[in-house]
């Protein structure tokens, strides 16, 4: 190959480059390459574009079991809670452990929670350790920003209440929610 083949091959490869690199790609195929994440500011900046991605939170929390409204002499082993808040949608996940379930009495709730549901959303809890009662899945049922704890039959669901927990009751729990 000749000194004046290589230029020649050279010029067409620049060429070739040169029309790559004008190529105009529809906005749908960019891509976003971050190296130390997508960062969020940290007041939500709301956007009307429903493909636009507004917003994104991990938080943890500390969740509260109450008994008819109530937690008198109740004491905790653990009682964590964790957010994923992604857009409009929140994944919620926690767990209560308990070395004392206390004196109050009446429907099982759970409080504390960050985001209120714009529905009634349903859950599952984790199969509970140290309970009393229970004989079916038990599920979570959600109002506003508070949690019902039920037990769901073939034919009804029943609230748990103080009853149904002992003094080392263990429920984990999850659920996804629109806000």
């Amino acid at each position: 190959m000749s000194e004046l083949d290589v230029q020649r091959q050279i010029r067409e490869i620049r060429r070739e480059l040169d029309q790559l690199r004008s190529v105009q790609y529809p906005v749908r195929q960019t891509k976003i390459i971050a190296v130390n994440g997508v960062e969020f500011p940290t007041v939500q900046v709301p956007s009307a574009n429903a493909y636009t991605l507004d917003d994104y939170r991990e938080l943890t929390w500390m969740s509260s079991l109450l008994f008819g409204g109530a937690a008198v002499g109740m004491a905790y082993v653990t009682r964590v809670g964790t957010y994923t808040k992604i857009g409009n949608v929140v994944i919620l996940e926690g767990r209560i452990v308990l070395s004392a379930k206390g004196t109050s009495v009446g429907i099982a709730t759970i409080t504390g929670l960050i985001y209120a549901a714009t529905l009634s959303p349903a859950g599952i809890a984790d199969t509970p350790t140290g309970m009393a009662g229970i004989s079916h899945q038990v599920c979570l049922v959600m109002a506003g920003s508070t949690l019902y704890f039920v037990q769901q039959t073939a034919i009804a669901r029943a609230s748990l209440t103080e009853a149904n927990f002992t003094n080392t009751s263990d429920i984990r729990w999850g659920l996804t929610y629109r806000v």
